[in-house]
């Protein structure tokens, strides 16, 4: 028997292949689009109290279905993007300000440097 090819020098470990994001998105979505096939629509009444919104419990009743279609499938993640628009421009703008602060080397300045004013003196005796 070879040595270069018995089943101890030779092991193939098998690792799991994860798939790409937008995959993992997209079954989401259409996993999600199912569903609205499946589970009955419902509302609960709701009231304004000290301005916040407020269910009223036990008024829950079921409404009339509008399950999504197939274009609403590729509709929803442009649709969420626009209804998003605020809070992903400010996690760009948020993560690139940490960029510019890390390329810069002013966050790891300003802890040292804050370190060294308030490390207590050693006084040896």
């Amino acid at each position: 028997m070879n040595l270069a090819t018995s089943p101890s020098t030779n092991e193939k470990k098998r690792h799991l292949k994860v798939p790409h994001v937008f995959v993992i998105l997209f079954c989401i979505i259409v996993l999600a689009a199912i569903v609205t096939y499946l589970v009955p629509a419902g509302e609960y009444k709701r009231i304004t109290k000290d301005g916040a919104t407020l269910v009223v419990d036990g008024t829950y009743q079921v409404v009339s279905s509008s399950p999504a279609k197939f274009m609403d499938i590729f509709k929803s993640i442009h649709q969420g993007m626009i209804d998003s628009a605020g809070i992903i421009f400010y996690i760009f703008i948020v993560g690139g300000s940490f960029g510019i602060f890390r390329a810069t080397g002013a966050i790891q300045g300003a802890v040292g440097s804050i370190a060294n004013k308030i490390k207590p003196e050693i006084f040896i005796v």
